[in-house]
């Protein structure tokens, strides 16, 4: 051994996060991400594909991080718009006998385009959105998807509707 060198330990607080500089300055503090650079998923709902492509105003539109809605249940439902449109989707359910079961096979396959219905999205059961009124049968184009890390451009897709149909928006997080 040709020589010999010994460490000199600085003595430091009692705890090593106690550092020994001191702040000189300080940038803005937040306690939760800013919203713009926070990961999003957004549903729309448009009239038509042309109105879709074109950018024109959508019928429903919801946005919300995607860390609101991980692991729940989305789910796209038609329901009766006014009233009057409750009421005639009630008359078309018959009527089962005193003391009978109401059989399935005899509940209507369709409903009748003069029945209006308004697209409602929900989350676990609470709705969260809700769409004008449209004939039953109408297919409305849905689009939805996820704005990419770091960017605010969005990776879409579209999907068919048809005024009626319950969907499940499938949404892998």
């Amino acid at each position: 051994m040709l020589g010999q060198r010994t460490a000199t330990i600085d003595p430091l607080p009692y705890l090593a996060g106690t550092l020994p500089y001191s702040i000189k300055t300080r940038s803005q503090t937040h306690s939760d991400l800013p919203a713009s650079s926070k990961a999003q998923f957004k549903y729309e709902i448009y009239a038509d594909a042309r109105s879709a492509a074109w950018g024109d105003s959508p019928l429903l539109s919801w946005q919300t991080p995607t860390a609101a809605i991980a692991g729940k249940k989305i789910t796209l439902a038609w329901v009766a718009a006014s009233t009057a449109d409750e009421a005639a989707i009630a008359a078309l359910i018959p009527k089962p006998a005193p003391g009978q079961q109401l059989d399935p096979s005899q509940l209507p396959r369709g409903l009748s385009s003069s029945i209006n219905l308004k697209p409602q999205i929900s989350v676990d059961g609470t709705v969260v959105a809700t769409g004008p009124g449209m004939r039953a049968g109408t297919e409305p184009i849905g689009q939805g998807g996820f704005t990419r890390y770091g960017q605010q451009d969005r990776d879409e897709t579209q999907d068919k509707l048809i005024a009626g149909q319950q969907t499940a928006l499938g949404v892998s997080i």
